[in-house]
């Protein structure tokens, strides 16, 4: 790895390219800031933006990294070890709103395409091809997803792990320990993501010393989180999600020993992770398979996401590929250095007339990814669209406001798309785990997801008891929705 670096010398020279970089970056941060304030406005937001909400307003108020549970207040280590909420809680100082976390995910985001151009430039030398692959990285219809549902403090894992790797490749060791800190401690997997650089620097790049720290924090952090902190936090004395997204995978290995962990690899094969792996690579033109080792960075997360007895994280359409994209993308940079490379000793005369025609066919294949994104991401111009998650009606604005006349030391329990705009409150609860002991209770009579708008039964059934229960008057049915207020005799 050299610390050389290949931008102009020339200051003047480098305006042009800095501007080519980040006024797509700015119109990204404009378009998605409106596009998941606007989804949040019309109630398909989820109960997971509520409980980052509410941990970051919590840990302003007193009650440190802690959300509202059934049982009382629980640390939000009971849920997951993503101790950056607290580095992210001053920026509610600025303004202290749900959106405001909306707005800085999409900041961060597209703050990832920075270290990409700065890599893709150092390893490929090709200014146009550098600045196109940042390009690339803005139209992938997976990092839109991720950005588009809701907040999830893994996603800023993009960004930083694509910084520590840069700084990595260019030996700032400094920086390097900087963002791979930062990473860490956005999810408790994504130590496994730095340990994987750790073993990419210690046999590609022979840097022992640090390659062999790298590899050893990273994979002790990950068992320390999930067989010890988060199950001390916990109520059931274990990761939560043993006993629910991992449940049979892990009755598999207890029940079948050392053939069941054999049996596992077969998931990787599966036709169910064939189109996995297709959806994954294919607005990529599939040029990270030939920067393989570099997908070792992607291989943690993808085995969580495969093994997994929740199929949704297999959907390319959450926040779930958050830890594999920076691998994507790396292996993408060098696997377009050895397409390259190959064309040049394989057809000489090729690799001169692909330099001359750089810029017309890399053009060519921004058009394409253009279209892909088009057609798979969550822009409202894509002909496949579900827009209704981004109607704001009259009636989502007539509810936000009665939302917002609910005083702020009163409990509530609401429907996932309504909690996180009431979450800023001590006692902010899921409709599911408490209604009784809840001031108002605030719900909505249908699904709000992409594809389905379709009819919520538990609610049906529970507004048709509350309006027959004494202890509670509704006050307000606007459409969809309803608001009833604990009687207080």
């Amino acid at each position: 790895m050299s610390d050389k670096s290949y931008l102009p010398k020339n200051r003047k020279t480098n305006i042009p390219t800095w501007i080519a970089l980040i006024v797509p970056l700015i119109v990204y941060v404009l378009v998605f800031s409106y596009l998941t304030i606007l989804r949040h406005n019309a109630f398909v937001s989820n109960f997971d933006l509520a409980n980052m909400d509410q941990t970051i307003w919590n840990t302003l108020n007193g009650r440190f990294f802690s959300l509202s549970s059934p049982d009382g207040t629980l640390s939000r280590l009971s849920v997951h070890a993503d101790f950056i909420l607290i580095l992210l809680s001053p920026i509610y100082l600025l303004w202290s709103d749900v959106r405001m976390l909306l707005i800085t995910q999409t900041f961060f985001l597209a703050g990832g395409a920075i270290p990409i151009y700065l890599l893709a430039r150092k390893v490929l030398k090709r200014n146009f091809t550098s600045l196109a692959i940042s390009w690339l990285y803005l139209l992938y219809p997976g990092l839109q997803w991720v950005n588009f549902y809701d907040f999830h403090p893994v996603s800023l894992s993009i960004p930083f792990v694509l910084s520590a790797f840069y700084s990595s490749y260019i030996k700032k060791w400094g920086w390097y320990f900087f963002f791979a800190f930062l990473a860490v401690i956005t999810k408790e997997e994504i130590s496994l993501v730095v340990s994987m650089i750790g073993v990419l620097q210690f046999f590609l790049y022979r840097e022992r010393k640090i390659g062999v720290l790298s590899f050893l924090v990273g994979l002790l952090w990950f068992p320390l989180m999930v067989f010890w902190v988060i199950p001390n936090f916990g109520p059931s004395g274990q990761h939560w999600a043993f006993d629910v997204w991992f449940k049979s995978p892990k009755d598999q290995v207890s029940q079948q020993g050392l053939w069941g962990w054999f049996s596992l690899f077969g998931v990787y094969f599966s036709p169910e992770a064939l189109l996995y792996y297709f959806r994954l690579l294919k607005s990529l033109f599939f040029l990270p398979l030939l920067g393989f080792p570099f997908l070792l960075l992607s291989f943690p997360d993808l085995s969580i996401n495969l093994l997994s007895s929740f199929p949704e994280m297999r959907s390319t359409i959450l926040h779930y590929d958050s830890g594999l994209i920076p691998g994507l993308f790396i292996a993408l940079i060098f696997g377009v250095r050895k397409t390259f490379i190959l064309i040049e000793k394989l057809v000489p005369k090729l690799s001169l007339k692909i330099v001359n025609k750089e810029k017309l066919l890399i053009s060519l294949f921004l058009s394409l990814a253009f279209f892909i994104s088009i057609r798979n991401g969550p822009l409202p111009i894509s002909p496949f669209c579900w827009c209704s998650v981004y109607l704001v009606g009259d009636n989502e604005k007539k509810f936000a406001n009665v939302l917002a006349q609910i005083p702020p030391t009163a409990s509530i329990a609401a429907s996932r798309e309504i909690r996180p705009h009431l979450s800023q409150r001590e006692h902010a609860y899921n409709l599911d785990d408490v209604t009784i002991a809840a001031d108002y209770l605030a719900l909505i009579d249908q699904q709000r997801y992409v594809g389905n708008f379709s009819p919520r039964y538990y609610e049906i059934e529970l507004i048709e008891k509350l309006k027959n229960d004494p202890n509670y008057q509704l006050v307000t049915r606007l459409g969809h929705y309803y608001l009833f207020k604990k009687v207080v005799y």
